[in-house]
């Protein structure tokens, strides 16, 4: 498994796994995730957000 950090809205460092399969793909289109998990991020309504790796 590969992890993917991000940093929300408050700074605090949230993360989660994807595949090896999933690399190339998650490279070129991002991989979505759910915004309303993470506190600040998106409503309920508006959740549905991508996460785009920056492999610098």
């Amino acid at each position: 498994f590969i992890r993917l950090w991000f940093t929300d809205i408050l700074g605090f460092l949230k993360s989660f796994a994807i595949t090896v399969e999933e690399l190339e793909g998650a490279l070129e289109e991002g991989m979505g995730f759910d915004g309303s998990s993470i506190q600040g991020f998106a409503r309920i309504d508006e959740s549905d957000m991508i996460a785009k790796p920056d492999p610098a």
